[in-house]
């Protein structure tokens, strides 16, 4: 059965079988009735090439605009709208600015303006910003407030500065809307008050949002607007269960990206994130270390409660200094020998039984192996910057060669089935030593005495 379709109208218009008023009529019908959105959006895109003149034609894009559920729908109509009745739409774009709340409408109608009067567009809005600087801060709630304080408090500094010429209309409105956006996601996803940003010459630079099982996001879009927040610094966002956060590379100045107690299963959408320095996916379903082969900045690592078996991956993080592993399904400690600037490293509740290929980190001067399966006293003294060691609740019986850590200060064993220990009044530095948990037999118990005496200022805990 013939189906008329938005190509099928074009093609019947180009070969003169209907004339431009009919063909017009057809798309705009089909626009209306058709429940296929690919199809709806090819017929507006259609449209687009017409033009309109007549005040019924602005009436029924003035209204698609304003009621159609489709955002590109809507933002299509507005173009059209501004192509074919540019000073009549000025109206229209003030009530846009001060009436609809949504971010992505508010960016598409300023991103498209900008291309037909850059100049009017921007009076606009420094209308807009003087407008919110002159807010009553006391007509709001007490968290409301202080949203609204960062702002008021860098735009006055825009103004008083005179700072607002220097800067072009585009970056006007990206202030502008960065202040939309947080409006936004407080007002609709913040009724417990969790928001904290930081605002900085009007741009936010710093978002930390904790969320809840409630919010139903799955990707980072879900959280409508916060991939226009092309400024941030800092992204912390804890219990949002996400599912995906590809989009991020859409965020390229982020120095610090932390996705807390969410539903990742793989690491991906950092390659342009060539600033990032801290990483924390803490909490996740993440299986596999990968996707960081261009993150050469990233100082800090955390991948802490997880499902990753195998330490790889880490290749081309050279100044990594901090990485957690904690709480994962490790077997084995390899694939670390690249990062000569790794300073602290936690494998903590993991399935190691031996400590090895550490030798090359002459940089390490923590390591936490607490909770694993470790049947001896490892091998430190190529560490020659090794200052705290914890192996609590391992399966280790003797304590051997600790004389050759020399910068050693700390020392856990707690909760380890030792039998036997000694030296440890060689070791200079120490300060602090935890044996709690541990069933001493007299020989053993004498030496810690002992040692307790020759040591006057050695922190002794469990004994």
């Amino acid at each position: 059965m013939f189906r008329l379709t938005p190509e099928r109208i074009i093609k019947q218009y180009t070969r003169k079988r209907i004339d431009r008023q009919a063909c017009k009529e057809l798309l705009i019908s089909y626009l209306e009735r058709s429940d296929r959105e690919a199809e709806r959006i090819q017929s507006i895109d259609y449209m687009s090439n017409f033009e309109f003149t007549d005040l019924q034609d602005y009436e029924y894009f003035e209204q698609l605009f304003l009621s159609d559920d489709m955002l590109e729908i809507r933002l299509a109509a507005f173009t059209i709208l501004i192509k074919n009745f540019f000073h009549k739409v000025m109206e229209l774009i003030k009530w846009v600015l001060d009436n609809d709340e949504s971010p992505d409408i508010v960016a598409g109608v300023l991103n498209i303006s900008l291309n037909f009067d850059s100049e009017r567009i921007r009076n606009l809005i420094i209308e807009e910003l003087k407008t919110i600087m002159n807010l009553k801060i006391h007509d709001y709630d007490t968290h409301f407030r202080a949203i609204l304080e960062h702002f008021q408090k860098d735009f006055t500094e825009l103004f008083v500065t005179n700072q607002i010429e220097r800067l072009s209309t585009e970056e006007l409105c990206q202030i502008y809307l960065n202040y939309k956006i947080v409006i936004y996601i407080k007002k609709k996803f913040d009724p417990w008050h969790q928001l904290l940003i930081e605002v900085k010459e009007g741009y936010v630079t710093e978002f930390d949002f904790e969320g809840n099982s409630e919010l139903n996001w799955e990707k980072l879009s879900d959280i409508t607007g916060i991939l226009h927040l092309d400024h941030l610094e800092i992204l912390d966002l804890k219990y949002c269960y996400l599912r995906d956060v590809s989009e991020i590379e859409k965020l390229p100045l982020l120095k610090i990206l932390i996705i807390m107690d969410s539903l990742l299963t793989e690491i991906k959408g950092l390659v342009k994130l060539k600033n990032l320095e801290n990483l924390q996916l803490v909490g996740n379903q993440i299986t596999e270390i990968s996707g960081l082969d261009t993150n050469h900045s990233l100082e800090v690592l955390n991948l802490g409660n997880n499902k990753i078996s195998k330490i790889k991956g880490l290749e081309n993080l050279q100044n990594l200094k901090y990485l957690y592993l904690d709480c994962n399904k490790i077997l084995e400690i390899d694939g670390l020998e690249h990062l000569i600037n790794l300073e602290e490293l936690n494998l903590v509740s993991n399935k190691i039984k031996e400590v090895k290929n550490l030798d090359g980190l002459k940089s390490l001067r923590k390591i936490s192996f607490y909770e694993n399966q470790i049947q001896e006293f490892p091998e430190f003294s190529s560490l020659e910057n090794l200052e705290e060691i914890n192996l609590g609740y391992n399966q280790i019986t003797e304590i051997k060669g600790v004389e050759k850590i020399k910068a050693l200060t700390h020392l856990s064993l707690s909760d380890n089935p030792i039998k036997e220990m000694s030296d440890l009044e060689k070791v200079n530095n120490i300060l602090y030593l935890s044996l709690d948990g541990i069933k001493l037999d007299s020989a053993t118990d004498a030496y810690i005495k002992e040692l307790n005496s020759k040591k006057p200022n050695l922190i002794i805990f469990g004994t």
